[in-house]
């Protein structure tokens, strides 16, 4: 019968340590500032319709904190200025849980942009407008396999090449573009050239192509066509009736300027001239005038790019799409902005509407956790004021919740640890409960006590062998209620003169961590975390320290070691 109660109190602690997510740190040592996409793949992650991204973050200095939501199969993504993306794909289980993942970002070795056939239309006159085209390929190129075949739409600069492409007239650059080519994709490139007198004759014609991008550890790489040879001779003279050749100015094919379209010949008829009217070098042809590039380029209904439309509250983004965005542009006639919204204002909101913006939620303690919110538009009011406290249950993510997450039974935790160790683990925890909840067991301990005496004296007056069975009976629970304080005590450690010069020349936070240790070395990492109120983040930054001050011994290789201080120092 005792087996059955100790083995239903087990279980009910047990239930204490299942935990919802896996907390992993990505080192991406040396290099800092990493952006980070996540996505959860519900198909092995080939099917790239049905990737759910569940996070994006930028590392702090090199080290990127990852909170995955479950076990499962996930497409990582690393993205920095200058480097190749890396891409990755894990299936994150238990053993993730609390590690360090070394991260190396790096760039394309090498890279070449390939240039298909060369075209070339137009009359061979002195004055006669030749186009000369092909289409360039982008140097990167996508894998056949997951998840290197992805490109987060969100990310696609990450994965564009800067490419120069320029137009040789025998071996001497004429005319230049320049490209920024998406992944596994080609491009058409024009050039325009108009022969003039000194130009009759025969020529050789090539396009060359050189990959100028950061990413690429061979940049300037080059890549020629083909020649060709052209023969450009003096124009037919021959009468004909005078027709418009054109209506407006026409944009050269790179943009760097434009042709005039006149009435040039005084013949009454308008031509474009043969003279390329430059754009300033910060500027680009548009329509047949020169813009800035923020002039040229537009949304759907003519917004330049992050600008704010005339119709409120919309707004032309970095991808040229038209958003919502009232904050930055404001709100049309007869609406209100509440959290980012255009809405028609109710009789509370004519005064003064609040905007309230919340932080993050803290740790749990005594089963709630609480967040600060704050109304940016200081109506003083708590109109609409989202909450603030909320309530919790303490969790602990360990190879031993895990194991009973996964399986959902007991059973598969002994078989995979071994009896031995998973008596062990359990008897572990319930050491890490009893000291957490120290306060509940020495009230139930008084209240044990008392009931026991009330007992003890009504018994006492009508049998006195039971009232000696019950002196013997108090005073046995005394001893095992004893014996269950004194397990639960951690060493404490005496201050010396080293130790006390030590811990006051550190910062707050590390003070509070160092006197804590104080009051018992040997306690557990995540003990040690919930008596000093640190985020798992913080605590791990300090004790990272301490070890590489030599203030605390190194810690073991396990999920929740223990802390003590380093011989030396004591």
């Amino acid at each position: 019968m005792k087996k059955e109660v100790i083995f239903s109190i087990v279980l009910i602690l047990l239930m204490n340590f299942v935990s919802a997510s896996i907390d992993v740190t990505y080192d991406t040592t040396p290099e800092e500032s990493v952006i980070y996409n996540g996505y959860d793949c519900n198909d092995d992650c080939d099917n790239v319709n049905n990737l759910e991204k569940f996070l994006t973050k930028t590392g702090t200095n090199n080290l990127i904190y990852v909170s995955y939501p479950n076990e499962g199969l996930f497409s990582n993504y690393f993205y920095k200025s200058c480097f190749y993306p890396e891409a990755r794909k894990t299936n994150i289980n238990s053993y993730f849980n609390d590690q360090i993942i070394s991260i190396s970002l790096s760039k394309k070795s090498i890279c070449e942009s390939s240039i298909s056939s060369v075209n070339i239309v137009g009359d061979t006159e002195v004055g006669s407008s030749i186009k000369i085209s092909t289409s360039i390929s982008s140097p990167f190129q996508k894998s056949s396999n997951s998840p290197y075949n992805f490109v987060p739409p969100d990310r696609q600069d990450y994965y564009k090449a800067e490419t120069k492409v320029e137009l040789l007239i025998d071996g001497i650059v004429k005319d230049t573009i320049e490209k920024n080519l998406l992944i596994s994709t080609t491009e058409n490139v024009e050039f325009i050239w108009i022969p003039e007198t000194s130009d009759k004759g025969t020529h050789e014609i090539k396009i060359r192509t050189n990959v100028i991008d950061c990413q690429c550890e061979q940049p300037q790489n080059n890549v020629e066509s083909s020649p060709i040879s052209i023969t450009i001779s003096e124009p037919t003279t021959e009468e004909e009736t005078c027709t418009d050749e054109c209506t407006s100015n026409t944009c050269s094919s790179n943009a760097r300027g434009y042709y005039i379209c006149s009435d040039i010949d005084n013949d009454g008829c308008k031509e474009l001239s043969s003279t390329l009217t430059q754009c300033p070098y910060t500027e680009v042809c548009d329509n047949g005038q020169c813009l800035t590039q923020q002039e040229a380029q537009k949304c759907s209904d003519g917004t330049p790019i992050n600008t704010c439309s005339s119709t409120k509250p919309k707004y032309c983004d970095d991808n040229l799409i038209l958003i919502d965005y009232p904050s930055h542009c404001g709100c049309p006639d007869g609406k209100v902005r509440v959290d980012d919204l255009c809405v028609i204002p109710e009789d509370d909101y004519t005064q003064c509407i609040p905007v309230w913006e919340c932080g993050e939620w803290g740790d749990c303690f005594n089963k709630v956790k609480e967040r600060t919110c704050i109304d940016i538009n200081n109506c003083d009011t708590t109109q609409n004021k989202p909450i603030t406290t909320q309530s919790c249950s303490r969790t602990e993510t360990d190879e031993f919740s895990n194991t009973y997450q996964t399986t959902g039974n007991y059973t598969a935790l002994f078989e995979s640890e071994g009896w031995g160790n998973a008596f062990d683990t359990i008897l572990e925890k319930i050491q890490d409960i009893l000291f957490y909840q120290l306060t509940n067991i020495i009230m139930i301990i008084i209240a044990l006590t008392i009931i026991i005496l009330i007992i003890y004296f009504i018994a006492k007056r009508s049998f006195s062998k039971t009232t000696q069975d019950l002196k013997e009976g108090a005073k046995n629970t005394g001893e095992k209620i004893k014996k269950a304080v004194e397990k639960v005590q951690i060493k404490s450690v005496k201050p010396n003169e080293l130790l006390i010069g030590i811990i006051k020349s550190l910062p707050q936070e590390e003070q509070n961590v160092a006197y804590t240790l104080m009051e018992g070395e040997g306690i557990r990492q995540s003990n040690l975390r919930k008596k000093t109120g640190l985020s798992f983040t913080r605590l791990e930054e300090i004790l990272k320290k301490f070890e590489k001050r030599e203030i605390i011994k190194k810690r073991e290789k396990e999920n929740d070691p223990k802390i003590y201080f380093h011989d030396m120092i004591k």
